[in-house]
């Protein structure tokens, strides 16, 4: 079955660092919310975007370099619901939350 017809949240990625992606999926594992991480090539708001409207479970993550967005289907495209350049855990554990319509996890500033 291809990534998009499973529940599941999409991150597009491109050039990012490891530690990113480990630190994204750590959130989305500790909330038992499965994911797929697909290369692709651009910038992390319309990566996020474009996973958003791909993704049965309509969230999304766009990771470029060291910035993560995290959206979902029917924002408009540079609309995030969570973006960081440091908190990426916070960014899966809230992605995970919103699939499963649960507050978001408070993230310090």
């Amino acid at each position: 079955m291809s990534e998009a017809y499973r529940p599941t949240v999409l991150i597009y990625a491109h050039m990012h660092y490891k530690y990113v992606l480990d630190a994204i999926c750590a959130g989305l594992e500790e909330e038992g919310v499965p994911f797929e991480c697909i290369e692709r090539r651009g910038m992390a708001e319309g990566l996020a975007h474009e996973a958003a409207q791909e993704a049965v479970l309509r969230c999304g993550i766009g990771l470029c370099g060291r910035r993560a967005v995290m959206t979902a289907d029917g924002l408009a495209e540079g609309d995030a619901l969570f973006a960081t350049e440091t908190d990426w855990k916070a960014l899966g554990t809230n992605a995970a939350r919103m699939v499963k319509r649960q507050r978001f996890k408070e993230v310090m500033a």
